[in-house]
């Protein structure tokens, strides 16, 4: 069954803020900006790749599907119970972690394709990290595993940038190196990205699309760090996926996705990035 009200309230949020901008630009509006490659008609809410590049996942309400990255069919599907509000795979990629509310979460075997722990509180679950680690949020939709210290850095670091994120409507991303902690901010603003330093926690980029003969509106809608954490995919209010160095703060490439974005997800080797937006799942290749 569909979450209607997570769908209700997720395109509710994304028409308030398009109001404030002009409509999605097109790769066909803007040269040199890379088209996708590959589109299939889904509304999903929650992406993510594995990390053999088998197989994209994609929440849609609480169907978890699979689906083939050379095309964008269906390999697979798993009905839920829950409405699928966060995935991450484990570091060994045998198991996925399906959030389902900010308390609770299921744990799926990859290679069945079967859930094999049912919902529980997700601070109970033990045998999804690796030794000496364990679950924690950096907020309800994105889950990562990490050891007491870390925990610790990520804690810290939310609590002095805290001014950043009042009112909420935020997306956040931890980069699988740990150094870095992404947050975007979910309204127009000054800028559209700040990079945290985790070990510092200070502040050592903030991220602003420029672009000569185009409006591109602040405002970040989606994120997400390449498995090497050397680039970071963000999505913004003009319909736009710029790719940028999280050390740097260069601005690598540009993509033109032409509607809004909802989550976004790399390939294993960082030359793919998957979008799932209001109408459609695209593909974009670097």
């Amino acid at each position: 069954m569909i979450n209607f009200r997570l769908v209700s309230i997720t395109l509710l949020f994304l028409l308030l803020l398009s109001s404030c901008a002009p409509s999605p630009i097109s790769a066909d509006q803007l040269p040199g900006s890379i088209p996708p490659a590959i589109s299939t008609p889904l509304q999903a809410q929650r992406l993510t790749w594995l990390p053999d590049g088998s197989a994209i996942l994609a929440g849609t309400g609480s169907t978890l599907l699979w689906l083939d990255p050379a095309n964008l069919q269906e390999i697979s599907r798993l009905e839920l119970s829950e409405p699928i509000e966060g995935l991450l795979v484990n570091p060994s990629g045998s198991q996925l972690l399906v959030l389902i509310d900010p308390a609770r979460a299921l744990v799926i075997d990859l290679t069945t394709r079967q859930v094999v722990l049912q919902p529980a509180a997700w601070r109970e679950i033990s045998s999804f990290c690796p030794p000496g680690q364990s679950l924690d949020l950096v907020n309800y939709l994105n889950a990562y595993c990490g050891d007491d210290a870390f925990k610790t850095l990520v804690k810290a670091a939310n609590k002095q940038w805290q001014k950043a994120i009042r009112g909420g409507g935020t997306v956040e991303r931890i980069s699988p190196d740990g150094s870095t902690w992404a947050l975007g901010l979910g309204g127009v603003s000054e800028a559209t990205t700040w990079l945290i330093d985790l070990s510092s926690k200070q502040l050592r980029h903030k991220l602003v699309v420029e672009g000569g003969d185009f409006v591109s509106v602040n405002g970040a809608l989606a994120l997400a760090f390449s498995p090497s954490s050397d680039t970071l995919a963000m999505a913004d209010l003009s319909g736009l996926i710029t790719l940028w160095n999280p050390q740097t703060g260069e601005l690598l490439d540009t993509m033109a996705a032409g509607e809004l974005a909802i989550d976004l997800a790399f390939s294993p080797d960082g030359s793919w990035v998957a979008m799932t937006g209001q109408n459609h799942l695209l593909l974009f290749q670097r």
